[in-house]
């Protein structure tokens, strides 16, 4: 295991789980899990599971389910409750392809002129 930063690992690091920033991986991270950043994956509440992956400032900073993906640029907690993959901001997509095709609000979209992850309106 590897801790880097102020407290990070400090309570119970699961084997092979890195945690590199204060506060990150503090309390209980589980096996193999990643914790990159300010209170990223600090399990205030609950551990941070094994295998997840938590990236950015109060990325699953209370609890962070098994084999979830948590990427935060909010500065707000995000803690995912199970697996999946959770990105917080996503930026609203306007104009095309959201009203040129006639898309459905709420479908991510890859626009390739920004390289941006959007979603429709």
């Amino acid at each position: 295991s590897i801790a880097i930063g102020r407290t990070a690992g400090q309570t119970s690091q699961g084997t092979e789980g890195i945690a590199i920033g204060y506060l990150a991986g503090n309390n209980s991270q589980g096996q193999s899990a990643v914790a990159i950043g300010v209170n990223a994956g600090q399990g205030t509440t609950t551990a941070q599971g094994a295998n997840a992956i938590a990236i950015g400032n109060n990325a699953g900073v209370a609890s962070q389910t098994a084999g979830s993906i948590c990427l935060n640029a909010s500065g707000v907690a995000l803690n995912p409750n199970q697996a999946g993959c959770f990105i917080r901001p996503i930026r609203a997509g306007v104009g095309a392809p959201t009203a040129a095709l006639g898309l459905p609000s709420g479908l991510l979209y890859y626009d390739p002129a920004t390289f941006e992850i959007l979603y429709t309106t």
